[in-house]
């Protein structure tokens, strides 16, 4: 969620209004207008600021990216019919045999 987005859910679900919230942070409700339509990014300090104010708080995540190799390949597995997919399937499970059988040759 991007701060802007975040910022306006945590004001809504605190029930505050732009101008409440903005007193509770310490600044005007024309900032935290601005911040929360995206014309303004807040440092990290500033938005984790602006949340105080709504009762909330900012909390960082670390996740890796998906494979965009993998999310490729499932696009254009997703764009097959059902059949296709089937048919796919096993061309793999054949040709998966005969390389079985060549190692062991």
């Amino acid at each position: 969620m991007d701060p802007a987005a975040a910022l306006r859910e945590a004001r809504r679900r605190a029930g505050l209004t732009q101008r409440q919230a903005a007193a509770a942070a310490g600044v005007t409700q024309p900032t935290l207008a601005r911040v929360e339509s995206g014309r303004r990014q807040p440092t990290v300090p500033a938005l984790q600021r602006l949340l105080a104010g709504t009762g909330h708080r900012a909390v960082l995540v670390l996740a890796a990216l998906p494979d965009p190799h993998d999310l490729g390949l499932l696009e254009v597995t997703l764009a097959l019919t059902p059949q296709q997919r089937v048919d796919r399937l096993v061309r793999l499970h054949r040709t998966a045999r005969r390389l079985q059988a060549a190692v062991r040759a």
